[in-house]
């Protein structure tokens, strides 16, 4: 489920069920979910599109609380995640039935990537794999 990059046009994935990466465009995703049989929304969770190498289906969550560490690689994926939120609903691709509910809101989650990758497309937001998941040099 590790995201490792946000771009201004998508972002990189690492599959948690069989380790490939994926890159995901935006246009592919939208920020909250909405349930037709509950009628519930929940603005702070991101369906991934099904993994191409093995069909494993994951989210993205974003949070609102801090992480006690920022340095940790966990923080910056928490920050990117509630990053990428961001730059969806600013790109206009909120589930409908969340977008008011993004409208809405007053504050950012605390654990924020501070760049936006639209403010420098040609680099990514790199915050590389967890540490279980690098892949060993030769």
């Amino acid at each position: 489920m590790p995201i490792t990059k946000a771009r201004s046009t998508g972002c990189d994935q690492i599959c948690a069920a069989c380790g490939a990466e994926n890159a995901i465009d935006y246009s592919a995703l939208s920020a909250g979910m909405y349930s037709a049989e509950s009628g519930r929304t929940d603005p702070n969770c991101c369906r991934l599109p099904p993994c191409p190498t093995c069909g494993a289906v994951e989210c993205l969550i974003r949070t609102w609380d801090s992480h006690p560490d920022p340095q940790n690689h966990s923080a910056k994926h928490k920050a990117l995640v509630n990053r990428v939120f961001k730059v969806l609903v600013k790109k206009g691709r909120a589930e409908e039935h969340c977008a008011s509910i993004y409208a809405a809101e007053t504050a950012d989650p605390p654990d924020l990537n501070p760049e936006d990758p639209d403010d420098h497309p040609e680099t990514p937001i790199d915050i590389g794999p967890p540490g279980h998941l690098k892949k060993e040099t030769p």
